[in-house]
């Protein structure tokens, strides 16, 4: 199932739902959502040593960088983030959680938390490589969007135009390595 539409499709709506991003883990999920939503002007802060990137509307916070010594000024940001009003924008507020698998699940509770009574505020993105290690009270407060990878089919027909003339035996050592990749782009330029 092609994912593009219906990404397209909530993000032109009024009333966006919390989001869960899953996938296969070589597949950039971060990269695709960028199509979506202007993250290219977030600069890099640091609060109470823990790095995340923001602008006006958008919060990134990679979850694999936070130690268990930091969950609490983790928590002290988030709610920061959550409980301030944006005076420079009416554009709705997003908070991205990258690697949302890299916690657990004493945490994940603290979060269901604040996702069911901040939704009004904010909209949650979660980005995750492990579905299953997210808690069912979160998958229900949320769409949840896997973004598959390309079939094989998929991968010979974007490489094709480009090798046909090359040799079968190039030709198969061409398709053996782009098997790898997930992305378009990089198949095309390889």
């Amino acid at each position: 199932m092609n994912y593009k539409p219906i990404l397209n499709k909530i993000f032109k709506s009024k009333n966006i739902p919390n989001l869960i991003l899953y996938g296969f883990h070589s597949i950039d999920k971060f990269n695709i959502l960028k199509e979506f939503i202007n993250i290219n002007n977030c600069i890099l802060n640091t609060n109470y040593n823990i790095k995340y990137y923001s602008n006006n509307d958008i919060k990134i916070i990679d979850m694999k960088d936070i130690k268990n010594s930091q969950i609490e000024n983790l928590f002290t940001i988030i709610f920061e983030i959550i409980k301030c009003k944006n005076y420079y924008s009416n554009n709705l507020r997003i908070l991205i959680l990258k690697n949302f698998n890299h916690i657990n699940k004493n945490i994940q509770d603290r979060f269901r938390v604040i996702f069911e009574k901040y939704r009004i505020n904010i909209l949650f993105i979660i980005i995750t490589d492990n579905y299953n290690s997210i808690l069912n009270p979160i998958i229900s407060r949320f769409l949840s969007i896997r973004i598959s990878d390309l079939t094989r089919e998929e991968k010979i027909s974007t490489t094709y135009p480009y090798i046909k003339k090359l040799t079968y035996d190039k030709r198969c050592k061409i398709y053996d390595t782009i098997y790898k990749y997930s992305n378009k782009d990089i198949i095309i330029n390889y």
